[in-house]
């Protein structure tokens, strides 16, 4: 007896692929013009929502969240600050218009 666990999600990638799935993995392949394997497509098509519910992923989502919470926030405190202490917006020059060349 084997000491080895399989993954919980192994069963998956024993699964025979199905004729939907078949017709997918050759539209992928006629419109990408990449070989594609078979079980691969298979086993991300069936199982990203998994993936999405996994605690990996949550935890990278809420990451995510909580930096873009942080730049708004910091955003929003820039521009709540009084104009006195943000730095005057450098000039722009003008040019003066083009003026014709003498005796042309």
């Amino acid at each position: 007896m084997s000491n080895t666990k399989k993954p919980e999600l192994a069963a998956y990638a024993e699964k025979a692929i199905t004729p939907v799935m078949r017709d997918y993995i050759a539209w992928l392949e006629k419109e990408t013009g990449y070989k594609v394997d078979p079980v691969s497509v298979q086993l991300s098509s069936m199982l990203r929502p998994a993936f999405q519910k996994s605690p990996g992923n949550q935890n990278r989502i809420a990451d995510a969240a909580e930096r873009a919470a942080a730049r708004r926030s910091a955003r929003a405190a820039k521009a709540a600050e009084p104009m006195s202490e943000k730095p005057a917006p450098k000039a722009v020059r003008s040019r003066k218009p083009a003026t014709p060349k003498a005796g042309a």
